[in-house]
């Protein structure tokens, strides 16, 4: 794998660990459990960090594009959303 110095400059301008401001209210995510792109791991991570509710779908991947996986997505931002 080559890494560039405009790939870590990418990486360090998108860290939502180092972005993320507590002060923007509940924070909500729905994450897929096979992402490849953003280990679940590190979803995780943050959410435990920042106090963020997480939902992990199984099987899932970082677009959550399955079939069905969009209608869980919107079930859960739903129900979310209703609490408030």
């Amino acid at each position: 794998m080559r890494i560039t110095k405009a790939g870590l400059r990418d990486l360090e301008d998108y860290n939502v660990f180092s972005l993320y401001q507590k002060d923007v209210g509940k924070l909500f995510m729905v994450h897929g459990e096979m992402d490849s792109t953003a280990p679940p791991e590190d979803a995780t991570r943050f959410a435990e960090s920042s106090g963020a509710e997480i939902v992990m779908i199984p099987n899932a991947e970082h677009r959550l594009m399955g079939p069905g996986e969009m209608e869980r997505v919107l079930s859960h931002a739903v129900a979310f959303y209703g609490k408030e």
